[in-house]
């Protein structure tokens, strides 16, 4: 059984157009395990934790940029309007039930652990709501066009430099957590004596921490 709950955020950006409402939808569902040790853990997440790319993960944040715009033309000419900029995210999480029936090491271990997977998905998605923030500022601040199909082609420019914006970010995201799992061989020991290391990566709208 999954347990989902579901949060939205309003962050408000006043500039000289209008006040502007980038929503974040959020949802964090969580994949409940019953495990007597670390290894039986391992094993379980194998099982029962998300699938990407016929991968087995701990935790996979998938996300939506979904721009709602209008064409706005005056004696400037026509530019794109953002009406309602919404970013969709859920994130993949487990929950180890029976964690304290454990030995009081495994329970330490859990804590840091879930603690690492929880802040590293929730970087990638700040950094996606950042990146929208500001390509909803551009756009309202944005030059008028002598057409709207220019208009348009600009609108597809900016949207385009976002997501590649976000990916370039999200690979930095994972590089540092990478540095994280090389050497920090307390947080780590268990995941690397038990198949010998961790697979994080992103790619375009997700991110991916599994064996």
């Amino acid at each position: 059984m999954r347990k989902l709950a579901v949060v939205l955020f309003f962050y408000f950006i006043f500039n000289s157009f209008t006040n502007a409402a980038v929503v974040k939808e959020y949802s964090s569902s969580h994949y409940k395990i019953k495990a007597k040790d670390i290894p039986s853990l391992l094993a379980e997440v194998k099982h029962l934790g998300p699938k990407y790319d016929k991968k087995s993960a701990w935790a996979l944040l998938k996300w939506d940029l979904i721009v709602e715009f209008s064409y706005r033309s005056n004696e400037l000419g026509c530019k794109v309007f953002p009406d309602k900029v919404t970013v969709v995210a859920n994130t993949d999480l487990p929950t180890w039930q029976d964690v304290e029936s454990t030995k009081n090491a495994s329970k330490s271990w859990w804590k840091n652990f879930y603690l690492f997977i929880d802040e590293h998905e929730n970087k990638h998605l700040n950094n996606v709501y950042l990146h929208s923030v500001l390509l909803e500022e551009k756009l309202l601040k944005g030059a008028y066009f002598t057409s709207c199909i220019k208009a348009k082609l600009n609108y597809l420019d900016l949207k385009y430099a976002t997501l590649t914006k976000i990916k370039n970010e999200d690979l930095s995201i994972d590089k540092i957590a990478m540095k994280q799992f090389n050497s920090n061989t307390e947080l780590f020991s268990p995941l690397k004596s038990a198949n010998g290391g961790l697979v994080i990566e992103s790619g375009l709208m997700r991110s991916f921490i599994g064996f």
